[in-house]
């Protein structure tokens, strides 16, 4: 599979991080990211390239292959709801700036709100809006504050899955 093959994927799609859901990951709830990340040929690193602020997670492309890095000490709801930000920019093919080197642009316009809601709806597949905030993080693994932001206008929307 060519490592540029999930790039901006779901570009066109009215509904990506359902069908990218459907598509690239397996069953399970916590939704497990690292056999997507490996789907989408997207080397997790470790070690001396560990970020040291910022978010939890950052995902770049230097010469043509694409990594992942981790915030050491990060707490993991942090470093998950990161990596589907993240991996929601892959799919949805986000601009890239940057010379080798090259990580997402955040100043493309909407492009910050569009990686959130990717995350919602990819890592909150089947929540019920009848559990509490609290009953959703602790079983999703993600923020509290990421639940009560995004979930009650996605359960609005009939592509929540």
């Amino acid at each position: 599979m060519p490592q540029t093959s999930f790039f901006g994927r779901y570009a066109a799609s009215p509904n990506p991080a359902g069908e990218a859901y459907r598509e690239l990951s397996s069953p399970g709830i916590p939704v497990p990211l690292a056999p997507v990340l490996r789907r989408c040929d997207i080397q997790p690193l470790l070690g001396s390239r560990v970020l040291t602020g910022g978010p939890g997670s950052r995902l770049f492309e230097e010469d043509g292959h694409w990594y992942m890095v981790f915030r050491a000490g990060a707490p993991l709801e942090e470093i998950r709801l990161c990596m589907a930000e993240e991996l929601g920019h892959f799919l949805l093919g986000h601009p890239l700036k940057g010379g080798r080197l090259k990580q997402f642009d955040p100043s493309s316009p909407g492009m910050q709100a569009m990686g959130e809601q990717f995350a919602a709806r990819f890592l909150l597949p089947g929540a019920s809006c009848h559990d509490s905030a609290d009953e959703l993080a602790h079983r999703y693994v993600v923020p509290r504050l990421f639940v009560l932001s995004h979930l009650a206008s996605d359960f609005s929307n009939p592509t929540f899955l």
